[in-house]
């Protein structure tokens, strides 16, 4: 199986703004193997949250730390990947990221969440 990624973006316009996560895995894709975040601005990464289900299986509990999912310098991409194994094909991708409001962020800025998959 080929390794394969999906790229979920969203903007947040506003300090302490929830933004719903809706989308559809790739047809082609068949699993789901982890998720990982990056955010543009990284001033906004204290306090913010996340949860995230696919295919109606819950992989990311409601409030869980951004930062637990993105790399940074004292961490790697191996120590960020949540580990998953939920079916793609076009299943439903659902969550909510929530602004942490911090002083000083400046908005807008985008969060992307990856999805890794496999495709044969």
């Amino acid at each position: 199986m080929k390794k394969k990624f999906q790229i979920v973006k969203i903007t947040v316009e506003s300090a302490n703004q929830k933004v719903r996560i809706e989308a559809d895995t790739e047809i082609k894709h068949k699993i789901v193997t982890g998720i990982f975040a990056t955010i543009s601005n990284s001033n906004a990464l204290p306090k913010a949250t996340i949860s995230l289900s696919v295919d109606e299986e819950e992989i990311i509990p409601d409030d869980f730390e951004l930062s637990l999912l993105s790399p940074t310098s004292a961490n790697s991409l191996k120590d960020v990947v949540i580990p998953a194994s939920e079916k793609a094909n076009g299943s439903k991708i659902r969550g909510l990221y929530t602004d942490g409001g911090i002083t000083g962020v400046t908005y807008p800025y985008d969060v992307r969440v990856y999805l890794t998959a496999e495709q044969e």
